[in-house]
């Protein structure tokens, strides 16, 4: 029976072999990286399992271990393989065979039905044109002239580019290289036929982002949803179960491939062929998966507790736990994770100029210092929504796509960004900047001693600062406004109430505290009012 080969066949390169020990868990981490765990049976022969499909562990992390407790060692080594070569052409293909009689099919240059003739091929006449790809590699452009000899004795002229199929009357010989493939070996003490095996190690390029929808029903109502966007670009997972780490992860060492795998490290003979293959089996394999690679899968449930993931807690992580099926290399999947209704509150909200006793060492009358804002150069103001974290699980930091419902349905309004909520904190997410809110802000010193206090061989002035804040609601319906102001100084009054909060330790002579003025305005009503608060100056 004849043998035919496909020109495809022959550019379909070597890959390497299946890893055999399941996946069973993975722990994914924000930034872009996942603990895998894996466990199964494997057989021993001679007291050792040896694979070739090596894990792409991080540095220090890897760790086998037997349930029996007899594996005494890892080791891993770089050998030279002879394996097919992925470069091969159909002149290498012929030439490799030149004693055997061939059917060839060649594709005339004016777009005719594929010519097939019989003969021998005699030999070639140039070398591969070797061209460098962007990754810097050398590779061949197959576009060699060889000479063909027909069966009735006619010989030809052909390029390798006409080559659409060649058929061989025996069993081929086919071409073959040398190749650099990692070794792993897990020895045991003892001399059974099969060991089960659990695999620990941190892998790369895994990893998931919350995305969050809230849909915001009137002034003191939302439905929060929560899903994760997972992204696999390591290795094949099966269908594991996935644990969605929401904390701060931190890896100290792990940013490098481990020692034990990564022959990289060394510069010898098999290096630029390591490099080679590795390049090819990558390109290949997103090839292979090209379907998968863009498509985002996403996952229907039934709505609030139905639709939650399963949960669990370990030291400061929370986990979502999720089962996407078979996540293969090169995939993503979009998951639904918790669905909730929460209770809002809106409000509006800026900072002034923080007052530092900086701001007053250019000034030695009693004059306006700073901040001298028109009505104009009004503060902006940002819209607000507010609520609590009433579940048993915190939020983790992610985006967060803000819908307000109309007559008209759902209306998009911005995306913003929600922080870090434990279970019974209070979140605000920014909706947009309120152009109807008005804001102005002056202050001045008003009055000035000298030499009260030494600190640190250093005489300090004391200033009193009188400023002057006024608000104007340009909204059709009342508007609660929140003007917050960090003073490093003593407060002294204010004719408007405010909350007066010390910040954190200040190793100065001063306090720092942060005053925050909450008030509530009709449509169109405007209120101003003074405040005042006294602070040491070295002039």
């Amino acid at each position: 029976m004849r043998n035919t080969i496909l020109l495809l066949l022959l550019a379909t390169p070597f890959f390497l072999n299946a890893q055999t020990v399941p996946v069973r868990s993975v722990t994914i981490f924000k930034n872009n990286k996942a603990m895998v765990e894996r466990n199964g049976k494997v057989q021993v022969e001679n007291r050792r399992y040896i694979t070739r499909s090596l894990p792409p562990a991080l540095f220090g992390t890897y760790w086998a271990a037997a349930t029996t407790g007899e594996l005494t060692s890892v080791f891993t080594a770089l050998d030279s393989l002879e394996s097919f070569d992925p470069s091969t052409s159909p002149v290498d293909m012929m030439e490799k065979n030149k004693n055997q009689s061939v059917r060839i099919w060649i594709q005339p240059s004016n777009n005719q039905p594929l010519e097939q003739m019989e003969g021998k091929f005699i030999r070639r006449l140039s070398n591969p044109i070797q061209m460098a790809n962007p990754y810097n590699q050398v590779q061949q452009v197959s576009n060699v002239p060889f000479l063909f000899q027909t069966t009735d004795g006619r010989y030809l002229y052909l390029n390798e580019m006409a080559v659409s199929r060649i058929e061989f009357a025996n069993e081929p010989t086919i071409p073959s290289a040398k190749k650099a493939s990692g070794r792993l070996e897990l020895r045991f003490n003892s001399d059974k036929k099969e060991q089960d095996v659990n695999l620990v190690y941190l892998s790369d390029s895994i990893g998931w982002t919350p995305i969050y929808r809230m849909e915001m029903m009137g002034n003191n109502k939302a439905r929060l949803s929560l899903r994760a966007e997972i992204h696999n670009n390591s290795e094949d997972l099966g269908d594991a179960e996935l644990r969605l780490a929401v904390g701060i992860p931190k890896f100290q060492f792990a940013e490098e491939p481990s020692r034990l795998f990564n022959f990289y490290l060394f510069s010898n003979q098999y290096q630029h062929q390591y490099y080679r293959n590795q390049y090819s089996n990558t390109i290949s394999t997103q090839a292979i998966n090209a379907q998968v690679i863009d498509e985002v899968t996403v996952l229907g449930g039934a709505r609030n507790n139905q639709m939650n993931a399963a949960t669990s807690s370990a030291e400061d992580y929370f986990f979502y736990s999720v089962r996407p099926g078979n996540f293969s290399k090169f995939s993503r999947y979009q998951i639904p994770i918790l669905e909730e209704t929460v209770e809002t509150r809106h409000y509006f909200e800026t900072t002034l100029i923080r007052a530092t006793p900086d701001l007053l060492h250019n000034y030695t009358s009693y004059q306006s210092y700073a901040d001298q804002r028109k009505p104009d150069d009004a503060y902006p103001v940002d819209h607000i929504v507010e609520f609590k974290n009433q579940s048993k699980q915190p939020w983790t930091t992610g985006v967060v796509n803000l819908f307000s419902e109309n007559k008209n349905g759902l209306q998009a309004v911005s995306q913003s960004q929600l922080a870090f909520t434990a279970p019974g904190a209070t979140s605000k997410v920014t909706i947009a900047q309120a152009p109807d809110i008005r804001v102005n802000h002056v202050e001045s010193v008003v009055d000035r001693r000298e030499n009260v206090t030494e600190f640190f061989l250093r005489k300090y002035d004391v200033a009193k600062v009188e400023g002057n804040v006024s608000v104007t609601n340009y909204k059709s319906e009342p508007a609660t406004i929140k003007i917050r102001r960090s003073i490093v100084g003593k407060p002294l009054s204010s004719a408007q109430e405010w909350q007066k909060q010390e910040e954190n330790a200040y190793l100065g002579v001063n306090s720092s505290f942060e005053a925050v003025w909450e008030i509530t305005l009709k449509p169109g009503e405007s209120r101003s009012w003074k405040y005042d608060y006294e602070v040491l100056v070295d002039w």
